[in-house]
């Protein structure tokens, strides 16, 4: 079975011209991961349990670096195509109080690459 969805940017689902533009393969992979990601735990509710607890992670408290890459590595494998991250990193930007997510799978459709930024 392909994997497709429709594309989304900046939160939004993607329109150009008169179509809303598909993704298959890792680009919607890529996208389902980076969904994950980003997603707050609960936040959807067609899907309870997705998403990472940031509220709680980042929330009124020293931010450990260990317990973010663990929370992301967790939701990334939870997506059933991915087998395996090969590379991993997160980088705190201080002066726009940001988290850069940066990953590399192996995956049932091949190799995905991509990010986030938190």
């Amino acid at each position: 079975m392909v994997l497709k969805t429709l594309e989304i940017e900046d939160g939004e689902l993607k329109f150009e011209s008169t179509t809303f533009p598909v993704l298959t393969g890792v680009d919607a992979l890529a996208q389902s991961v980076t969904n994950r990601i980003r997603l707050l735990l609960n936040e959807w509710f067609l899907s309870p349990g997705q998403g990472i607890d940031w509220l709680d992670i980042l929330g009124g408290k020293p931010v450990l670096t260990a317990q973010i890459e663990e929370a992301v590595k967790n939701e990334i494998l939870k997506e059933e195509k991915v087998l395996d991250i090969t590379e991993f990193s997160i980088e705190f930007v201080n002066n726009t109080r940001e988290l850069e997510i940066y990953f590399v799978l192996e995956t049932t459709e091949g190799t995905v690459t991509g990010g986030t930024t938190i």
